[in-house]
């Protein structure tokens, strides 16, 4: 990748080095500028004007790449537009392009500027081109999941439910990938979506004197950005209803799925230990939050452990 980063300018030759930036469009300082193909991708508008556009293996249309790219040129916004722009049966399957998932992941996970402190002032224009006006304290996704957590939620839930409509019933399918995919995202998503609400609770719990004010670690901890307002508790049910139906659909339908595969894969002859030990680190990942999802009840635990032994044991062998 030949990628220059100044305090004025990062030069990107071509759709490739696009992909591997470590940070998108905009998000470091107000003097950053995002250059593509010899033009400045600085907004929207500015992507109309690029000769050549990245394909991701051919997997989006000319006219879905453009858009993807104006939505990432609004980092503020891009985190919902982004998820409703994939959240379709004729999108999804893109993401079995690992250039896609990667870019994905940025929009979604990668915080963004950072507020240092509360703004005093609102933006004196729009768009406002310094940025200070839409940094966060805890990041993009935490702001969203505060502020306004009914379309990601919704969005993932849907792409979930899309992935699972493709299932063909073994590892070797041709969506894998993108379910895979979809299944390690929304995980990660319930994370964020749990941290929130396991905050609010514990601050709703101290205030009413059942728990002692004292701050500890991970979320029970005074931290600005990151618990919505005692008023909106409201929005707050309405995220953790979400967060459980996701959840369910991940340890139990997800679970069950990712289950018939590895069983198929060690009945192979010989058993396709490799690709199990894939299945089996997806299904372990789902439980990764143990606290929230065991209340699901959704596979005993018992059965989960006999599943890994089992595994555990082929794989001794076959060494």
């Amino acid at each position: 990748m030949r990628e220059r980063v100044s305090v004025c300018a990062c030069v990107v030759e071509n759709e490739l080095d696009f992909l591997l930036l470590s940070t998108l469009p905009n998000d470091i300082t107000c003097s950053l500028t995002f250059r593509m193909n010899s033009l400045q991708v600085v907004k929207e508008d500015d992507v109309l004007h690029l000769s050549t556009l990245p394909n991701f293996s051919n997997m989006l249309p000319p006219s879905d790449s453009e858009r993807l790219i104006q939505m990432l040129t609004v980092p503020y916004l891009r985190i919902p537009l982004v998820l409703a722009f994939l959240a379709d049966e004729s999108r999804l399957c893109a993401l079995e392009d690992k250039d896609l998932q990667n870019v994905i992941d940025s929009c979604l996970f990668e915080p963004g500027s950072w507020q240092a402190s509360a703004p005093t002032e609102l933006a004196a224009m729009i768009p406002d081109m310094s940025r200070a006006s839409v940094s966060t304290p805890c990041g993009l996704l935490v702001n969203e999941l505060v502020n306004a957590p009914c379309g990601i939620m919704e969005s993932v839930n849907k792409m979930l439910d899309v992935v699972m409509d493709m299932d063909t019933g073994n590892f070797y399918g041709p969506s894998t990938q993108v379910i895979l995919y979809v299944l390690r995202m929304a995980t990660r998503v319930c994370q964020y979506a749990g941290f929130v609400v396991r905050n609010f609770e514990w601050r709703a719990a101290v205030t009413a004197g059942t728990l002692p004010a004292t701050g500890r670690a991970a979320f029970r901890s005074y931290v600005r950005g990151l618990c919505p307002p005692t008023h909106r508790k409201d929005d707050v049910r309405k995220l953790q209803e979400m967060m459980n139906l996701l959840e369910a659909k991940l340890v139990v339908k997800g679970w069950a799925m990712l289950e018939n595969w590895r069983l198929k894969l060690m009945k192979a002859s010989p058993p396709a230990v490799t690709e199990a030990s894939v299945v089996l680190t997806h299904q372990s990942y789902l439980f990764c939050d143990g606290e929230f999802v065991s209340k699901h009840l959704a596979v005993d635990s018992k059965e989960r452990l006999g599943c890994e032994r089992a595994l555990e044991e082929t794989l001794s062998a076959k060494a």
